[in-house]
């Protein structure tokens, strides 16, 4: 009868503080044990099985009568079938599953239950969604009106070929002089 808690948030700039911060509050007892607050830096589209904390977490470490403490829903995914299933996995197991943004005492085994936790999880994966489409239409905007996207170069492709031309040099050895690579060589002599 332990219980645990997983913090996820998907990239490397963010942190877990007000995900702890509100687990912890709400669930002091995990603070006696930090073992049992599982945190991890991964995106909710991998799927939550994939994912080497959760996974590991469901896998090796949850038995009958667990509790997983997740602050938001979305921290399990971005992917209502994957929710969904994952859910049904820890009900299997006999693991009950704690959502804070979900009415506390709710049984979310109960049909209820899971009617909230498909429109929570429908949610997320339509927020993930129209994130997506938000990126992908400012990428096109910025094409649209010329701006270069990806990294900036990091030095002149037209020195490099320059270069090249004027040592005789190989690709292979132009790619040693600016210490990159021969594939970045091909691309800035084509």
């Amino acid at each position: 009868m332990a219980m645990y808690a997983y913090l996820r948030v998907s990239t490397v700039g963010q942190d877990v503080a007000a995900q702890y911060h509100e687990v912890t509050h709400k669930y002091p007892e995990l603070t006696s044990t930090p073992s049992k607050i599982k945190q991890e830096t991964i995106s909710g589209t991998v799927p939550a099985l994939e994912r080497p904390v959760l996974g590991a977490l469901v896998e090796h470490v949850l038995e009958r009568d667990d509790t997983l403490v997740v602050w938001k829903l979305d921290r399990l995914g971005r992917n209502t079938a994957d929710i969904l299933n994952l859910l049904e996995r820890l009900e299997q197991m006999g693991v009950k599953v704690r959502c804070m943004n979900v009415a506390e005492g709710m049984d979310l085994s109960s049909p209820t239950g899971v009617f909230m936790l498909t429109m929570l999880a429908a949610v997320a994966e339509m927020e993930r969604s129209t994130i997506a489409e938000r990126m992908a239409a400012g990428r096109a905007a910025a094409k649209a009106e010329g701006k270069s996207l990806g990294r900036k170069f990091s030095f002149d492709h037209s020195e490099v070929a320059k270069w090249r031309v004027e040592n005789s040099a190989s690709i292979a050895e132009t790619a040693k002089h600016f210490n990159t690579s021969v594939a970045t060589v091909k691309r800035a002599c084509k």
